[in-house]
């Protein structure tokens, strides 16, 4: 344990040391902050993000500003980036805990949750400004609470997964997947002749789990007017803007056609596939599948972890069918979960390629050398810094911030350059920021400052508004 912490710790200040510039929606949840410590229920209200991320960086930025007097953009982007590496700390203790539940070897525990610190990607959300391990936290603990419940026949742990899956809520709402899957799993007992649970406990467990996850989710809804409110989905009185009071329309789309339903699962196998680095994949998908075999579909275990990746499968599908994109960052619940069964996978490729039984403590030193090559090959991504692509922006953030008056508004194709630039964003701003390819540079005319560097594929022309018509990237 301390090694992973360690790990984590040095990982993820070292990136956040070196980060370019911060994602995009991480300004989106900086002011949405900086709106909470004005008026949290008006900029809840407007806001289409759940609250509970930005409070954590409310919550970061008043331990921040104990030391540091003044409130700047720097205070607040590492008061986001601290929080959400803290998380990935919490997380991954959760997980390795998980880990040595399924595998049954603290050994193998630690191979998984080492190889899940030297992912790249999840590696790099974790130093952002992102809600991603935040809710990656309150997803595990809460599934954690209800694996035991199962497995014990402990009621009040789905209470426990209630109240945690519904705290998780408040950061991403796909941290309510707990409540269908323990459900699920509830109804499963009723109907099953040979039932660990009386009839009264499993409807005390149902009652007990929505009972927790309504205590917190449910003044959220209520003030949101829906289950879902980010996505309009079950909602039960008009959604309307804080400020026109006009109805907000439903999106709509039109029905999905089959083809679509093969570039979701195309897109699924590339974020996999480039999660794990390519090196770890074949070790996830054996690994999984030899766990689920040695298992009865009765078994508590297995019937949550087909529960949970079923689930996650069907809300990626919806989401690439109706909203039309699926990043990584939507994948990685489901992809935290198979990383459990990594050093499962390498094992059995090694006993197939040798042919013959390993010694058990052969076949963990020759998991070690596997793993170790596989880390290897991340860190060649891992310790490239955060957005390394994006240095430009902050340079025309910087020289905006020096040549323009404070109160002026700036247009861009992108919100952190005016964010980075202490401006506000605007349509119609006094300057103009356009990001064009290289070749096309001589499209602007009377550019007042252009940005350019050999690494970047790309570059950045400021200018006074509506001088030209060039266009975006």
């Amino acid at each position: 344990m301390t090694i992973l912490l360690t790990t984590a710790l040095g990982i993820g200040l070292y990136l956040i040391a070196s980060t370019k510039i911060i994602a995009e929606d991480g300004v989106t949840f900086i002011q949405y902050a900086k709106g909470m410590t004005v008026n949290a229920t008006e900029t809840m209200i407007r806001q289409d993000q759940h609250p509970g991320y930005p409070a954590l960086i409310v919550v970061g930025y008043k331990l921040i500003s104990i030391f540091v007097n003044g409130a700047t953009t720097s205070t607040w982007i590492y008061a986001g980036q601290g929080m959400t590496l803290l998380f990935r700390v919490f997380s991954i203790i959760v997980f390795y805990f998980l880990a040595d539940y399924f595998l049954k070897d603290r050994r193998k525990a630690f191979i998984a949750a080492l190889i899940v610190l030297f992912l790249p990607d999840p590696a790099h959300f974790g130093s952002d400004c992102l809600s991603d391990w935040p809710h990656l936290f309150f997803l595990l603990l809460s599934f954690s609470f209800l694996v035991k419940a199962a497995k014990n026949n402990r009621i009040i742990l789905f209470c426990f997964s209630g109240i945690t899956s519904g705290i998780g809520y408040l950061i991403r709402p796909e941290c309510a997947q707990v409540i269908p899957i323990g459900a699920a799993w509830l109804a499963f007992q009723f109907f099953y002749p040979k039932r660990s649970l009386s009839i009264p406990k499993i409807f005390t467990g149902v009652v007990l789990m929505l009972a927790g996850f309504a205590i917190f989710a449910g003044p959220y809804m209520h003030l949101k007017g829906a289950l879902l409110p980010k996505k309009h989905i079950g909602t039960f009185t008009s959604i309307t803007d804080h400020h026109t009071n006009k109805k907000t329309s439903k999106p709509t789309t039109a029905s999905p056609k089959l083809d679509r339903y093969w570039k979701a699962l195309g897109k699924l196998c590339d974020n996999t596939a480039r999660t794990f680095m390519y090196f770890f994949l074949p070790a996830v998908v054996i690994g999984l599948a030899v766990w689920l075999k040695k298992n009865s579909i009765c078994n508590s275990d297995k019937f949550l972890i087909t529960a949970a990746l079923l689930l996650n499968f069907a809300i990626l599908f919806w989401l690439y069918n109706k909203h039309h994109y699926m990043s990584i960052r939507h994948t990685m619940p489901m992809l935290i979960i198979t990383a459990l069964f990594i050093p499962i996978g390498f094992e059995k490729i090694m006993v197939w390629l040798s042919g013959k039984r390993f010694q058990k403590e052969l076949l963990f030193k020759n998991t070690v050398i596997i793993t170790l090559m596989g880390l290897a090959i991340c860190s060649v991504r891992l310790f490239r810094p955060i957005h390394w692509d994006k240095g430009l922006y902050i340079e025309a953030a910087n020289w905006i911030k020096e040549n323009t008056a404070a109160g002026e508004e700036i247009s861009s194709f992108d919100s952190r350059i005016a964010f980075y630039a202490d401006r506000k964003c605007s349509l119609n701003g006094s300057y103009q920021v356009i990001k064009l390819k290289s070749s096309d540079i001589s499209k602007i005319d009377n550019a007042v400052k252009t940005f350019s560097s050999s690494t970047c594929k790309y570059k950045l022309v400021i200018k006074k508004h509506h001088e030209s018509n060039a266009k975006l990237l």
